[in-house]
């Protein structure tokens, strides 16, 4: 069952990211690359249009509803504020789905803030130390390498 919540979390990552991609009405070669980086092969422009056109008419609510973990949703909603700033241009329909997901997802104040912040850094900085609680969640999440 472990990997069958893995794949789901996964899938239901990249149905979000898709879905922010899409909330500004302009679909980006740069969004187009991000979402291509993070869906299982093969990704070619075909099968990122047909993620799309599954997604366009779909609600945060139903793509976010098998999400099972906290940390999985976290990553989920970091993933997506990634994705809704990947354009460089975070506008407010961008913002507005962000908060929507964030309070879907049940993400405490705090680690909303960190998402924020963790953004924030990437664009900016080029070496930074990662605050302890992303590795935290990370290892408790469906995108950390499964142990041998």
């Amino acid at each position: 069952m472990v990997r069958g919540n893995r794949a789901r979390a996964r899938a239901a990552a990249v149905k979000v990211m898709a879905k922010m991609a899409l909330m500004d009405e302009r679909f980006r070669a740069s969004e187009r690359a991000f979402l291509r980086d993070m869906m299982p092969p093969p990704a070619d422009d075909a099968a990122i249009d047909r993620l799309l056109e599954s997604v366009r008419h779909e609600s945060l609510d139903s793509l976010t509803s098998e999400i099972r973990t906290y940390e999985d949703r976290f990553f989920i909603a970091l993933r997506a504020f990634a994705m809704a700033h990947v354009d460089r241009d975070y506008d407010s329909r961008e913002e507005k789905a962000f908060l929507r997901l964030v309070t879907l997802l049940g993400i405490k104040p705090e680690d909303r803030k960190l998402i924020e912040e963790t953004q924030q850094r990437d664009r900016h900085e080029t070496d930074f130390e990662p605050n302890p609680r992303l590795e935290q969640l990370f290892v408790r999440s469906s995108f950390a390498p499964m142990a041998k």
